[in-house]
């Protein structure tokens, strides 16, 4: 995230440079970009059809519902036995503790693998005897070494499942596409409140559509405090950028 800010930072000085505030364009430009964003972030292309046949989905507690939600999917995983998890060092592991296969079962199974249709790198399962089996795609043992390494993996993996980002990556891919607004809201708009309540308003729009329209799209006010972070932060990068490039223009006349 931070180079793509250090990118639009970098936009912003050389628009600072020759930009022409309020002129008809910027402001043409603040109308349209605005109107498109209502269009996709309020229901995707291709999705207006839905629009009407879900529930009103209004979040206040974005945090606790993630936790609700991952709670949940933690109890179904545990109820079947089967995980998945990802080692330090980039193999995905299926781990099924179910015990529903004997352990000739398990050889079978091996016996029949493809490793061109394998869709994990390793495979632990525990047997109705209650001995942990590892192999790889092909059915192949694995070496008492790689075995110690991926069940310390696999403990870790447990232990790091009861903690979740309190930061989705959607949050962040918000707050990053709203830093535009706030760009354009600096060079479009003459007043200050303007320009700090371009970004809020629109997000709040967005919220309100997506909950009036029922278009299966859940509002929260997580997406609401990451848009408008992501606004504010364009208005600070590009009144930033106007400040440096009119002290820099000013530097001459005072030789």
């Amino acid at each position: 995230m931070a180079a793509v800010l250090a990118l639009i930072a970098a936009c912003c000085l050389l628009a600072a440079r020759k930009a022409q505030l309020f002129s008809r364009f910027w402001r043409w430009s603040l109308a349209v970009l605005s109107v498109c964003y209502l269009f996709v972030l309020v229901q995707p292309v291709g999705g207006w059809e839905h629009v009407g046949q879900h529930d009103r989905d209004f979040t206040l507690n974005p945090v606790a519902r993630a936790q609700s939600e991952r709670e949940e999917a933690l109890t179904s995983a545990d109820e079947t036995g089967m995980h998945r998890y990802e080692t330090s060092d980039g193999r995905s592991v299926y781990s099924d503790s179910s015990g529903v296969l004997t352990l000739s079962q398990i050889r079978q199974l091996r016996s029949e693998m493809d490793p061109e249709e394998a869709l994990y790198d390793v495979y632990r399962t525990v047997s109705t005897e209650g001995e942990t089996v590892w192999y790889g795609p092909a059915g192949e043992e694995l070496l008492p070494d790689d075995i110690t390494y991926l069940e310390e993996q696999v403990r870790e993996g447990e232990s790091q499942s009861t903690r979740q980002s309190l930061l989705p990556e959607q949050n962040m891919l918000n707050f990053l596409l709203f830093v535009p607004i706030g760009v354009i809201a600096v060079l479009a708009l003459s007043s200050w409140p303007l320009r700090l309540l371009a970004g809020p308003t629109l997000s709040l729009a967005v919220e309100a559509l997506q909950w009036v329209l029922a278009t299966g799209r859940a509002s929260d006010t997580a997406d609401l405090v990451a848009n408008s972070s992501g606004a504010l932060v364009g208005v600070a990068l590009m009144a930033g950028a106007l400040y440096i490039g009119t002290r820099r223009s000013a530097l001459p006349e005072n030789r």
